[in-house]
């Protein structure tokens, strides 16, 4: 399974949005690029790729630091849309408008960011916590 990758910038707002997926699971980060900071400010859980664990203690075994592996889906918050198969990079778009950014995958909505308030909301959850809000329709 191929790491993914896709960004977009707006040098005025001063802010990337980074969509990065690694064996495990995709998300997005929203960085501060203001001096090159680099600095992530939120992130939001888009889809797992297929890892799925049933108990929050085995998050960190998962999580390998030196390949900057992101946390996999928690079973608990897993839903019809939480795992996409065969996902690769030109599957990925990302839609900026002032401060509301969408992410879709394969044509579909997957995750909302609002930079204002710094919430995301996920498609690929079926309840709030540590993965996000659930995406409504």
């Amino acid at each position: 399974m191929e790491a993914l990758l896709e960004s977009k910038y707006d040098y005025e707002m001063n802010k990337c949005i980074l969509v990065k997926g690694d064996i495990h699971s995709v998300w997005a980060y929203v960085i501060d690029i203001t001096d090159n900071r680099d600095e992530i400010e939120f992130d939001g859980f888009i889809c797992s790729r297929g890892t799925l664990i049933d108990d929050s203690n085995e998050i960190e075994a998962y999580i390998n630091h030196d390949q900057d592996y992101a946390p996999p889906l928690l079973c608990e918050y897993k839903n019809e849309y939480s795992i996409v198969n065969d996902l690769v990079e030109s599957d990925i778009k990302i839609d900026w408008k002032d401060n509301i950014v969408q992410i879709l995958i394969k044509g579909t909505e997957y995750l909302k960011m609002d930079l204002e308030t710094k919430t995301s909301y996920s498609k690929g959850i079926s309840k709030s916590g540590a993965y996000g809000i659930p995406l409504k329709e």
